[in-house]
């Protein structure tokens, strides 16, 4: 009983403690496709939340939303363009580009992003709005009906969703060439994918610093094409208001969810 008493007070003692909220930036997942003439890069940089108590020397560690860039990769010209997405129109992070997650994909002239469903969401489709410089979540029935049409069906797994989504996207001329920035340990230095496309191959690598670290896209083209994007490492401590405003479009809630869910 009195150790029951005992807990009782500390749990108390600790969620009355001001905590620590710790944010930095570390590199993500990538996904790409392409036509014979454009490549598109949808990079994303996952945001790191570590959360402590002041009397904890254990804070945990995890991803909590996002900054995303589309690159696009002229043939002839190299390096065209980055974008910067923007955030929703309700203030959240947009959809993630992890590929095991959400699959990018080529339909009618634009670009659209199934996310897988779950339990706690439907199935959702997203499209590219240029004005906007982010990805819409479609009503839930307009996005069916484009499933419908490319030929995916309710019951379908992930693989045959994939297939059916390339298919798609080839029929329009755009190939598909994803990879995923693996840092599994933040003490190291470096870390490199490779993607090949058309006659070029392109070399994600990064390098990072104390404070900062920079990804570096490099092409194998005889002007030793090379683009730079710099991001802050150091990590700043956010006040609980600023961490609660950390959401990402994550598509359409389930019935059950949403009623007691974000």
């Amino acid at each position: 009983m009195k150790q029951l008493l005992f807990l009782a007070i500390f749990v108390i003692f600790i969620t009355g403690c001001d905590e620590k909220i710790f944010v930095y930036y570390y590199p993500g997942s990538f996904q790409a496709i392409g036509d014979k003439n454009k490549l598109y890069i949808f990079l994303q940089i996952d945001r790191i939340v570590k959360r402590g108590y002041s009397v904890s020397d254990a804070p945990t560690k995890y991803r909590c939303g996002h900054r995303q860039l589309i690159i696009v990769v002229d043939r002839q010209k190299g390096f065209l363009e980055t974008i910067e997405l923007h955030k929703s129109e309700n203030n959240k992070d947009g959809v993630t580009f992890h590929p095991n997650i959400s699959f990018i994909f080529r339909y009618n002239n634009n670009f659209y992003i199934l996310k897988g469903g779950s339990k706690n969401y439907y199935r959702s489709l997203f499209k590219w709005n240029i004005k906007d410089k982010r990805f819409i979540l479609l009503p839930r029935d307009n996005g069916n009906k484009i499933l419908k049409l490319i030929g995916i069906k309710e019951n379908d797994t992930y693989g045959d969703v994939e297939d059916k989504l390339k298919s798609c996207s080839l029929k329009e001329g755009w190939n598909f060439y994803h990879s995923k920035i693996q840092i599994e340990d933040e003490s190291t230095l470096t870390d490199k994918d490779k993607l090949k496309w058309e006659n070029l191959e392109l070399t994600v690598s990064m390098i990072k610093r104390k404070n900062d670290f920079d990804l570096k896209i490099q092409s194998n083209r005889i002007n030793d094409d090379v683009l730079i994007l710099n991001f802050a490492y150091k990590s700043k401590i956010i006040d609980k208001n600023i961490y609660d405003s950390y959401e990402i479009e994550s598509g359409h809630a389930k019935p059950w969810y949403k009623s007691i869910g974000p």
